[in-house]
């Protein structure tokens, strides 16, 4: 397996591999990397409320998927229905470098990766992408990126697909992680999420709390600002969105 190699989340310099660190050419920070999951977080300074996210999450990996499951299926829409309409989606995407936006365990997507895809798998939580190095298979070539999603630190228009899969709505600033998606995306590529929607629901950012219409509408102006193509799945109040950069 060969190591995707992205940016320094500090100051986007480019990182250069010394065995297991990385270090960067332009603040000389150095990374740690383990079972092909780059540590950012080991040597960034981070803010308390970070911490109380990271550590809420790296509590819940072990329970993780059973917990997507409930989430799923609380919401009106068969787990089956779900995973097939992933699945579908997924599928297509041979030879194509993907980036997972909070990527937790992997789970389900890693069942339906084609052996062709470059997978990277970003998550705030070490214990989630441990579990997603360990579920994702090894004939598909996969880094995990142990950071905050808003400082996604990665090229313009070095990807062809994103994917965000109930961590939207989980994230405290999610316009910021829009932007730098709009960036990273290159032309003729995907930006691919699902959340659960609610026209009254409140924004806690929980992994099961629905996002408001106006909210929406707000977060994803900026794509359809600049002509990205959308549509979308409803399966009870859970919503699978693709768009498509011109």
């Amino acid at each position: 397996m060969q190591l995707f190699i992205p940016r320094c989340p500090k100051c986007l310099g480019i990182l250069e591999r010394n065995g297991d660190t990385l270090t960067c050419a332009g603040c000389g920070e150095i990374y740690s990397v383990k079972h092909n999951i780059i540590l950012f977080l080991d040597s960034l300074p981070l803010k308390e409320k970070v911490i109380s996210r990271k550590t809420f999450f790296d509590n819940i990996a072990e329970t993780y998927d059973n917990s997507i499951v409930s989430i799923v299926e609380s919401m009106g829409c068969k787990w089956r229905s779900y995973t097939e309409t992933l699945e579908d989606i997924i599928r297509t995407m041979d030879n194509k470098i993907i980036l997972d936006i909070g990527c937790g365990t992997s789970f389900p997507l890693a069942s339906f990766l084609p052996d062709s895809t470059e997978y990277l798998g970003l998550d705030l939580s070490s214990a989630m992408l441990t579990a997603a190095s360990d579920f994702v298979s090894k004939d598909v070539n996969a880094t995990f990126l142990n950071i905050e999603a808003e400082k996604l630190p990665l090229s313009e228009k070095s990807v062809d697909v994103c994917l965000s899969l109930f961590s939207l709505n989980s994230i405290p600033e999610p316009e910021k992680v829009v932007e730098k998606i709009m960036q990273v995306v290159r032309d003729g590529g995907e930006f691919i999420a699902s959340f659960p929607v609610s026209p009254s629901g409140i924004h806690d950012n929980d992994i099961n709390s629905p996002i408001r219409e106006e909210v929406l509408e707000g977060l994803f102006y900026p794509l359809v600002k600049d002509r990205w193509k959308v549509s979308y799945f409803q399966c009870g109040s859970i919503r699978i969105y693709r768009f498509l950069k011109g």
